[in-house]
């Protein structure tokens, strides 16, 4: 009866002082709090999309105790006509980068192949290893999408940086894969060809994968296409403009300028070659992340090499030849001789022949405009005129013996000849009469 009482009354002062305190009491944590801190401290994520929201968005998240990178890549039209995207890791450039390409498979899915290309052409699926597993794909009218992780193995990492943030491309293109495409009637294939990408469908950013946390991409402060055509521009004046007006000089000018023709040679050389064309290569290689080999980044490869060699051995060498040619010169020798002026001539043209070569490979590595190749044929053309008038207006001009100027036109012969007239009338001159009695 007394317990009935008392439960009727409510329950007892200590009891409710037990019940306040137990609800004073922080909660416990739930089971899997641990795990999840844990795994939040080894997990990177990075999102980035483009001002409108639509035509490009990635979200990618990378497991920083494990290789294991997983990618999302969308693209959305509401007029439906978006056909492909693309994604590139580890590069400012489509030659440079681990390039990702999705397009719908008739189905409501998307089909995923890894590709690579040389320059600014469709990339292609044949031969190229694809180390990624395709974890979910969308296609319909007005978006496309695919997720997929990379490999978990040595490999799977390649284009991330190990510190600091990555460039990544992307492009977006109309034209869908099918049976428009010759030999790609089942766009289930991965290695059905796409189409151009739209005309401001494409862009970089860079985002940071290697720090726990997430992290938006930022476009970069100067546009990868502007780097390469600062680079192209740099490279056209130091081995397309300068040494042929250095070239022209001490071939066909020294009459014409006197020591000026030093001067101008000089100034060419050093300019060109060996300043702007290494602050060019400092330029472009300023693109590569962190991690990746310099000169030797493939594809692309013909083009690092020879310029590399251009710039680092080339002009050096044929700096310090000039400078040997001017040391040794003296103004009794009767002919060119070929250590080191000819040498000196001949490196560098070689040099310049490599440079055209070079130049033409650069243009087609990064994609040039038709009308550039066109512009350069152009000038290449009028280089070879200048040359032909020059051979007419001032022969080719060297400084031998006969107290000044030679010219001629096949070298030595005629030095020769003009070197045994200066002997002749220097004997005649040191004769008492100064050779009046003989005459």
């Amino acid at each position: 009866m007394a317990f009935a009482v008392a439960t009727a009354m409510g329950p007892s002062p200590p009891l409710l002082l037990l019940l306040l305190l137990l609800l004073l009491l922080p909660s416990p944590p739930p089971q899997d709090a641990a795990t999840t801190v844990s795994t939040n401290t080894t997990l990177a994520i990075g999102t980035f999309c483009t001002p409108d929201g639509a035509l490009f968005c990635l979200r990618a998240e990378r497991n920083l105790s494990t290789p294991d990178v997983t990618f999302t890549i969308t693209t959305a039209s509401a007029s439906g006509g978006v056909g492909w995207v693309s994604l590139g890791v580890g590069g400012a450039t489509m030659n440079t980068a681990t390039l990702y390409l999705a397009y719908a498979d008739g189905r409501g899915g998307a089909t995923l192949s890894q590709r690579e290309t040389w320059g600014h052409v469709v990339p292609e699926a044949d031969g190229v290893p694809q180390d990624f597993v395709l974890v979910a794909g969308r296609s319909d009218a007005q978006r496309l999408s695919a997720t997929f992780r990379r490999a978990a193995a040595a490999a799977a990492s390649r284009g991330l940086a190990d510190a600091g943030p990555t460039t990544f491309i992307y492009a977006v293109g109309d034209a869908a894969a099918g049976p428009t495409f010759a030999g790609c009637a089942d766009p289930r294939r991965a290695d059905c060809a796409v189409g151009e990408h739209l005309a401001d469908g494409f862009g970089s950013f860079r985002l940071d994968l290697t720090t726990p946390g997430v992290h938006a991409g930022i476009p970069p402060s100067i546009e990868p296409g502007t780097l390469r055509e600062l680079h192209g521009f740099l490279m056209f004046l130091a081995w397309g403009v300068l040494p042929v007006l250095g070239v022209f000089s001490a071939r066909h000018l020294k009459d014409a300028l006197g020591h000026g023709w030093y001067r101008l040679h000089v100034f060419c050389m050093i300019a060109g070659p060996l300043l702007l064309s290494l602050l060019a290569l400092l330029v472009i290689e300023s693109e590569l992340p962190p991690g990746q080999p310099r000169f030797v980044s493939s594809p692309g490869l013909p083009h690092r090499v020879l310029g590399a060699a251009l710039v680092l051995v080339a002009a050096p060498a044929q700096a310090w030849l000039g400078w040997a040619a001017n040391a040794a010169w003296r103004a009794d020798r009767a002919a060119v001789p070929w250590w080191p002026d000819k040498v000196h001539w001949w490196v560098g043209r070689g040099a310049l022949a490599a440079a055209t070569l070079a130049t033409v490979s650069g243009m087609l590595v990064f994609g040039a405009a038709p009308v550039m190749f066109v512009a350069y044929a152009g000038w290449l053309g009028a280089v070879g005129v200048a040359f032909v008038v020059g051979q007419v207006r001032f022969g080719v001009v060297h400084h031998v013996a006969r107290g000044g100027s030679h010219v001629d036109v096949d070298g030595e012969p005629v030095a020769a000849a003009a070197a045994a007239a200066a002997a002749t009338e220097r004997t005649r001159l040191l004769q008492p009469d100064g050779g009046a009695a003989r005459a």
